[in-house]
């Protein structure tokens, strides 16, 4: 029995991903679907007396906002996984304008959910973590994500296949598709094909050594 919680600002994705991924075997729980959250709560009720698979589209960007969900899933005995919607700040903005399915929602609004966002930890109560970026050719890139918000601040060595020389670059700024600057022969690299598959597998080993 499966609980899935998204978190993530609007216009990250969330809605997107659950069409293609998840339609067909999880019941969606939105407020922008329910409008309220008595009817939020009945339907969540619902799925948890019937063992029915689930998934929390909602912005979530709280630890309190997703307690809501985790704790009574956990009592109920399902395992509970979430999904940390990753975007730049302008990518979502942009996205957002040009929505035909629903209105646009304010930019004051969208602002301020991205700063007031806490990225998800396993001591909220989840069985597992994982981050979700909108890749190169806007397909879902799911990668384990780690507590303690180690992918907002690592970093990994990349090297030039220009002068061969190794420079450290932030872990989330390695996305299908990036492009980065050899500090040294000060080519511009874009993260593509091998290069990208070379550094997908580094990027795994450093979240399994954790």
């Amino acid at each position: 029995m499966q609980a899935l919680i998204f978190t993530g600002i609007q216009a990250s994705g969330k809605t997107t991903f659950y069409r293609e991924r998840l339609f067909e075997t999880h019941i969606r729980i939105s407020l922008d679907m329910l409008h309220t959250r008595n009817r939020e709560r009945i339907l969540l009720r619902a799925c948890l007396e019937a063992k029915q698979p689930f998934v929390i589209d909602n912005t979530n960007v709280l630890a309190a906002d997703r307690a809501r969900y985790i704790v009574p899933a956990k009592e109920a005995g399902f395992r509970v996984t979430g999904y940390y919607f990753l975007t730049e700040l302008h990518e979502a903005l942009r996205r957002n304008s040009r929505r035909m399915d629903k209105k646009a929602i304010p930019v004051k609004g969208m602002i301020g959910t991205f700063k007031r966002m806490q990225p998800p930890t396993l001591a909220e109560g989840y069985d597992e973590i994982y981050s979700v970026r909108l890749g190169y050719q806007n397909n879902f890139e799911v990668e384990p994500w780690l507590p303690g918000g180690f992918m907002e601040k690592a970093q990994l060595p990349i090297t030039c296949p220009i002068c061969g020389r190794k420079s450290n670059f932030r872990v989330k700024e390695l996305t299908e598709g990036a492009t980065l600057a050899c500090p040294f022969c000060k080519v511009k690299l874009t993260l593509h094909g091998h290069m990208w598959e070379d550094v997908r597998r580094e990027l795994q080993r450093a979240t399994e050594d954790r």
